[in-house]
């Protein structure tokens, strides 16, 4: 536990401390907590395990600095021998999980060269016959960290070398990848030898010593052993969105995404072998592989679609199987199959589909869920296949697209009806399937949606009415938060002409949300603010009355601004200031004092977070930018809050990483471009310039140098330029800001930074 504790933090923010201290230690003290670390392994029966959790962090930190750790091959021999204990065998696939886990984007040569040796292990790991379903587990985790590992690192034709051996003109190539053997832990295991390869295929062993064959070791063997565990597992393994086979689910998305080209193949003899299997947890194994690798078919319509129509014939019969699993398993499947072939799946076919899924829809919480989520991609895949940008004027599900958002608008209200975790669950997932149904429809679908949205505001307005009881009251407050969401969507998607005929009674009615909730958690109170704010964007300036509408909004947002317990609600608030106060212009500065004393408030406010000054900044920059010329009565203060956070925020201060710490000193000049834009008195900037400049100083020394930085920098150069003189502003220029200036001239992809970073260089007098 004390060595978990000095390498480990739980947030991201402090993890380059903890580094930096694991760094700062002797060569001999690694050692020595590295061997006594192997030694633990075994010791501790409950989990998760503090050891692997240390072992997963010190081969993290060993990598990142091109140290060879020691201690992959040791756990890799943990798993193969075969006088490893259970926990030990355990504790090496866990540790094995989390270094692949956080190794995940960081491509090192040294883990691609025991890539082949992990692979071992972990086979030799899920072919263990004495694993409980938690060791089961553990490995499957360890697989699919590996395998997204090497998807994500290990490039073109190095992934096939390092997991899969094939045919050229009679040879098996590459060879000398084959340097391990499976060791036997019961008689049908797998052997790999380079005078012949024996694999395990369908359940039974087939010997291969003719090159003409596709040597497929890695491939061959593990997909029949994904799918044995799959129909052994008791609890099938269950993850949040109550599909089953979570973690084996995750494997196969990683084989599928390496082995792109042969997916084709091992679909056929899926389907071919084990879909018809008598036992169910074969079945639905079968099938569950069948949804995930067909994400990654390349399709081809003469090559492949005589087989995805007899696939989806298949699938539509197992539908109707007695057993909920497997329906719950076939509609996942149906839906990533439908969506993955939807272009090129004919009208009576996609027909077919629909009607077998509404079919259902009133079937068991889990069945429905997988019916919410298959119509849910499909919606999506029919939209982004019309284009998407302009909106499509139809789609290939707009002749069943007011049957399905009707029964989505049915079975949330009987699922809000119920009690109960699941019955909770499956009300968010509606919910949720229905904003994506607003979110991407066609035009010819806008009826539906303004009907939609109209049961939507009628449901809010009845919540509104109703007294409740306590435990009443939390459902309630649920449903108005989902109702907002969807009326959020519907506001974003809506018709000018519509919005200008809703707005009053939008705003009231959110408004009136706003007012009544008690939310503790101010989930509420955030989402109304939410759609205050994409209102105030909606609402069009060339209407008389807009300024009467928005400023309707601001108690709402004073309010959001002053609360001092919830994040969320003001940080919802100051985002919501955007909008507001960018229509409202000259007539907002009657509310500048206050709004302004808040925010300035709020970023010395040191238990506040820092991560939120990003907001802040950016918001103190819009009203700048609003407000013009009457901005200069807030200047001092604001540009004294804007250096200290610019200047003076370090990676790791309260809760803040280096990669927030580049935005928000990216938001930071941005700012600043704002208000010297609208600043009459230059005598006001001149005790900021040195800040401004060394802000500048350090994003000129980053790695990942943008164009809108560069753009801004000129502007903000040219401008104190013009009004202090060169002379002033090159007394705070260092090499690197004159060199990054000249790179931007050589940017011949965009001709408007180039030309903005040539004028500035010409106006400073600097050599280019």
């Amino acid at each position: 536990m004390l060595i978990k504790n000095y390498l480990i933090y739980p947030l991201d923010t402090l993890k380059e401390r903890y580094y930096k201290r694991w760094k700062e230690l002797d060569r001999n003290s690694k050692d020595c907590i590295k061997t006594a670390m192997l030694q633990a392994l075994d010791t501790e029966s409950s989990r998760p395990s503090y050891v692997t959790e240390c072992i997963g962090y010190v081969v993290y930190y060993e990598l990142l600095e091109d140290t060879d750790p020691k201690l992959i091959p040791a756990l890799a021999e943990n798993m193969i021998n075969k006088s490893s204990s259970k926990i030990l065998k355990e504790s090496s696939a866990e540790a094995i999980g989390h270094i692949f886990r956080l190794m995940k984007n960081v491509e090192n040569d040294y883990l691609i060269l025991e890539s082949d040796h992990v692979l071992a292990a972990l086979l030799n790991g899920i072919n263990w016959k004495d694993a409980s379903q938690r060791v089961q587990n553990t490995i499957m985790t360890a697989l699919s960290h590996f395998l997204t590992y090497v998807k994500e690192n290990i490039k073109g034709d190095a992934i096939k070398n390092t997991l899969l051996f094939h045919q050229e003109e009679d040879e098996v190539i590459d060879m000398k990848y084959i340097k391990y053997k499976i060791i036997p832990e019961r008689d049908d295991d797998i052997f790999i030898e380079n005078n012949g390869v024996e694999h395990k295929s369908n359940g039974s062993l087939s010997r291969i010593s003719n090159v003409d064959y596709v040597v497929k070791n890695a491939l061959g063997y593990m997909v029949p052993t994904l799918l044995e565990l799959m129909a052994v597992q008791d609890d099938l393994d269950c993850d949040d969105d109550f599909l089953p086979f979570a973690t084996v689910r995750q494997c196969f998305h990683a084989i599928g995404a390496i082995y792109q080209v042969d997916v084709f193949e091992i679909m056929k003899d899926i389907m071919k072998d084990s879909i018809h299997e008598h036992q169910f947890q074969c079945r639905a194994a079968a099938v569950i592989a069948l949804g995930s690798f067909s994400e990654f078919l390349q399709i081809n319509k003469d090559k492949h679609q005589e087989f995805l129509n007899s696939l989806i014939q298949i699938l539509m019969k197992m539908i109707q199987d007695d057993n909920e699993i497997i329906r719950q398993c076939v509609v996942w499947a149906l839906g990533k199959i439908a969506r993955k072939s939807l272009k090129t799946l004919e009208r009576n076919v996609i027909e077919s589909i629909v009607d077998v899924l509404m079919e259902k829809f009133h079937g068991s919480i889990k069945v429905t869920a997988s019916i919410c989520k298959a119509f849910t991609s499909l919606g999506i895949e029919a939209y982004r296949l019309q284009g998407g940008d302009p909106i499509p004027y139809y789609y290939r599900l707009s002749l069943y697209y007011e049957e399905i958002v009707m029964e989505l608008l049915h079975i949330a209200d009987k699922y809000w009806k119920m009690d109960g975790k699941d019955a909770c669950k499956m009300f968010q997932i509606v919910y949720q399937s229905l904003q994506q149904f607003i979110q991407y429809s066609p035009i010819d679908c806008y009826d539906d949606v303004k009907t939609v949205a109209t049961i939507i505001k009628n449901k809010l307005r009845v919540t509104l009415r109703e007294e409740k009881n306590e435990q009443d009251h939390v459902k309630q407050v649920e449903l108005q938060c989902r109702l907002c969401e969807v009326l959020q969507k519907f506001i974003q998607r809506a018709h000018s002409d519509d919005i200008a005929k809703w707005k009053d009674g939008l705003i009231s009615l959110i408004i009136s949300v706003f007012n009544s909730s008690t939310d503790g958690s101010g989930n509420l109170q955030s989402i109304t603010l939410s759609n205050l704010a994409t209102l105030a964007e909606r609402i069009r300036v060339d209407l008389s009355d807009y300024i009467k509408h928005i400023y309707k909004m601001i108690p709402c947002l004073i309010i959001g601004l002053k609360d001092t317990y919830r994040n969320q609600v003001f940080i919802s608030a100051v985002r919501t200031l955007k909008p507001v106060c960018r229509k409202l212009r000259t007539n907002f500065v009657p509310y500048c004092f206050e709004i302004i004393t808040i925010l300035l408030n709020k970023i010395t406010d040191i238990p506040f977070c820092s991560c939120f000054n990003q907001d802040i900044i950016a918001a103190l920059g819009n009203i700048a930018e609003s407000i013009g010329m009457y901005f200069e009565s807030y200047l001092q203060p604001v540009l004294e809050a804007v250096d200290h956070v610019a200047v003076n925020t370090n990676p790791g201060d309260l809760g803040i990483n280096s990669c927030q710490l580049r935005d928000l000193r990216t938001t930071c000049l941005e700012t600043y471009k704002r208000i010297l834009s609208i600043t009459v008195n230059r005598d006001l900037i001149r005790s900021h310039i040195g800040n401004i400049v060394k802000l500048i100083d350090i994003l000129a020394t980053s790695e990942q140098l943008s164009r809108e930085e560069l753009s801004n920098t000129a502007q903000i150069l040219r401008y104190l330029s013009s009004k202090h003189g060169n002379s002033t502003v090159q007394s705070f220029l260092s090499s690197k800001i004159i060199k990054w200036l000249q790179s931007g001239i050589q940017d011949i992809d965009h001709q408007k930074t180039a030309y903005i970073c040539r004028q500035t260089l010409d106006q400073l007098s600097l050599s280019m």
